[in-house]
């Protein structure tokens, strides 16, 4: 039973954590929509990038190599100055040529982000769901908890 208290005060304090790191990238997301300015950018081609992964255990070790493709994309912001970006996307994969909405902030054109719900708003939702499912998950044992001890006593 001790082991349970201990599991479960450690998925409220995960369940917490989970929530700030929402709530950070949520008032991110909001500072940067402050200065944004959309404009349209072109897809010139993709940049390919390979990380291997080592794990060992007694077992033996394992290694896999995970790669991953980032679009170069290509805008022009309001200074008149052409930026090109190298950046991993939430999202699809995308053909040169391709035209994506994007959102740069005019002091510093290279913090750029798709202009879509995803990139916009993907990790704030991601962390927010996994709080409130470790959240209703704790919530169903207390509830669970306090209904066994109400049949004990009505079974004394």
């Amino acid at each position: 039973m001790r082991i349970l208290g201990i599991a479960i005060k450690a998925s409220t304090i995960w369940a917490l954590l989970f929530f700030a790191i929402a709530a950070y990238h949520f008032l991110s997301a909001l500072l940067f929509l402050r200065v944004a300015i959309p404009t349209v950018a072109t897809v010139e081609g993709q940049r390919n990038e390979s990380v291997t992964a080592r794990a060992e255990s007694r077992y033996g070790s394992k290694q896999d190599t995970y790669n991953f493709v980032h679009p170069i994309i290509k805008f022009h912001a309001a200074d008149g100055n052409e930026y090109k970006l190298s950046k991993p996307t939430p999202f699809g994969s995308y053909k040169e040529g391709q035209r994506i909405e994007i959102l740069y902030n005019p002091k510093n054109p290279k913090n750029s982000r798709q202009n879509s719900i995803g990139a916009m708003w993907g990790t704030s939702i991601l962390f927010l769901t996994l709080s409130s499912m470790i959240l209703l998950y704790r919530l169903y044992l207390a509830i669970k908890k306090h209904r066994d001890q109400h049949r004990r006593r009505e079974v004394r």
